[in-house]
């Protein structure tokens, strides 16, 4: 996986990146704020979940497989929750209540099956 991203970034032209990898179990909720000049995506490995954009309030359900890209650096949510109401908490209380170091993968989440997991 890590080729096939690394070809199509050069492919871009991106001048930088931040990239890291999620096992999020459900209940889950994450929500990435603003950043100007940046464009964000995020790849469902396996299992599925939600992203909205917040300002819009556009919301589509994510599948494995599927790859959605976020413009402008908008702030925007994903989460394990498909009836509309999940428990949604900043990026930064995500990364503190997991421990996540920025090494490895960020694991996040409840108690859910594993066949529901959607990593992004």
């Amino acid at each position: 996986m890590s080729d096939l991203l690394s070809d199509v970034f050069s492919r871009l032209s991106i001048k930088g990146a931040l990239y890291f990898r999620t096992d999020f179990s459900p209940p889950w909720g994450v929500e990435v704020p603003e950043f100007e000049r940046v464009c964000r995506f995020h790849f469902v490995h396996r299992g599925e979940c939600v992203v909205q954009i917040l300002p819009s309030g556009e919301t589509r359900k994510l599948t494995q497989g599927d790859l959605v890209i976020i413009p402008h650096g908008a702030s925007h949510a994903l989460s394990s929750d498909l009836s509309g109401k999940p428990e949604i908490l900043p990026l930064d209380q995500v990364l503190e209540e997991s421990g996540y170091d920025g090494t490895g993968f960020l694991v996040y989440g409840g108690r859910g099956d594993k066949e529901q997991d959607a990593a992004t």
